[in-house]
Formats: structure tokens, C-alpha cells, sequence
């Protein structure tokens, strides 16, 4: 039997980069409850610290937030789940950053559509923190075009290879005519633990057609 135990309370979220400073001072930036699945934008609104984007023209005061890092953390306790196997799994993080285990590095993610999972039964401690670090992806996605550009000779007057090309993540988060530019992050769909013994991964049928009939079928499965 498989068994999930979500992960999606207790998170906070605090920037992971330098501060930026304003008038000679810095600005302090505290760490702030996280929702989960969410983005940074909405934990900002609800501590108090962004105005709503989608109000006016208050966009503009918020293009802050996606020049920065954002660190989200969650502090648990070892969850004993019946079974062989236990993964971590994580069913979107929008977009690019690294994903640490009690200080270990896990893996690093590039794709906002791509469900993650990694084994962590022997990782587990009986208490733990977990850590994911999301990068600036107007940023990454610059120096990638910047790298791009250099390795092919392209000139920079070459049109259609904007950074948000360069970087796997929903295209209208990058502005539309219809809606603002919020870059954002966040952990965008659900986090568990999952628990089992045996479990299918992969199902296929294949068909084998004799004048215009099914001859054959066959069921064809990987499993993990």
C-alpha cells in the first residue's frame, strides 16, 4: 500500500540574497510565514509587506521581488511510514534553485513543470530541516543568454531571445497584455512523503490490428 504525508505547513520564506539599502540604511527583511502551495508574492501580501500588484499601477513597486533569492524552510520531525521505500517528492517548484536536507544538497531544479522525488530513507534524522532555494530567473535566464550569445557569435541586436526564453517556466509570468509582470517563486504544488513497498511508474498497451480488429493486446509496466 502507498502512503503520502504532506508536507505543506509550518513553511516560512525570507530573502536568500543581499538586501538591498536605501537612503544609507538597509532594509531589514524578517522571515515571514509561507503558504504552501503558493508563491512569494502571496506571503508577502498576507505579512504586510507588498501591496496587492494586480491593484493600479502598484506592479511597479513590486519588481523587487523578483530581483532577489528567496530561501523556504521547514523545520519536521521523522514521520515513520510503513514501507521500503520513502521519497521526498515535490510536485512543482517554479522555477530554478537548489533543494538542501539537513544541510545536504538534494538536487538542483530548472523547470517549473517537472515533478521532483528522492529517496530519503536513510536521510531522515529525528528532526529535520528542509531548504529550497529559489534564484532570480530574470537573472539566470540573462547570463544564460549572455553565455548563449557568446558561444554562437550572436550579436546583440538578434531578436526573439529574450532571458525568459532561456528558462522553463509559465510565459505569461514574464507580462502579457492581459496581466502584469510577476515574475515570482514558490513552491507551487504540493510536498510529501511518500511510503511503499512496490509501486507501478509506467503503463502501456500495445495493440496488434488485423482487418480493422484487435488481434492482440498487451499491457506492458515498469515499476519502482
Amino acid at each position: 500500500m502507498l502512503q503520502s504525508f504532506p508536507l505543506t505547513s509550518g513553511w516560512t520564506v525570507r530573502r536568500a540574497d543581499r538586501n538591498p539599502i536605501r537612503n544609507g540604511n538597509r532594509m531589514a527583511m524578517p522571515e515571514i510565514a509561507a503558504t504552501v502551495p503558493g508563491h512569494v508574492h502571496v506571503d508577502l501580501m498576507a505579512a504586510g509587506i507588498l501591496a496587492d500588484p494586480f491593484h493600479r499601477m502598484q506592479e511597479m513597486g513590486a519588481a523587487w521581488v523578483d530581483d532577489a533569492d528567496w530561501l523556504y524552510a521547514l523545520d519536521f520531525d521523522r514521520h515513520e511510514l510503513p514501507g521500503g521505500r520513502l521519497l521526498l517528492r515535490f510536485d512543482g517548484l517554479d522555477t530554478v534553485g537548489e533543494i538542501r536536507l539537513n544541510g545536504e544538497l538534494l538536487a538542483e531544479f530548472d523547470n517549473m513543470f517537472v515533478p521532483l522525488e528522492f529517496d530519503v530513507k536513510d536521510r531522515l534524522a529525528d528532526k529535520n530541516r528542509l531548504e529550497v532555494l529559489f534564484r532570480a530567473v530574470e537573472k539566470v535566464g540573462q547570463a544564460r543568454r549572455e553565455a548563449y550569445f557568446e558561444r554562437h557569435g550572436l550579436p546583440e541586436t538578434t531578436e526573439n531571445f529574450e532571458p525568459r526564453t532561456f528558462v522553463r517556466k509559465a510565459q505569461y509570468m514574464f507580462g502579457w497584455d492581459w496581466g502584469p509582470v510577476l515574475l515570482s517563486c514558490g513552491i507551487w504544488k504540493p510536498v510529501s512523503l511518500i511510503a511503499f513497498d512496490a509501486r507501478l511508474t509506467n503503463l502501456r498497451i500495445d495493440q496488434s490490428m488485423h482487418e480493422g480488429r484487435v488481434r492482440r493486446a498487451q499491457a506492458r509496466f515498469t515499476t519502482s
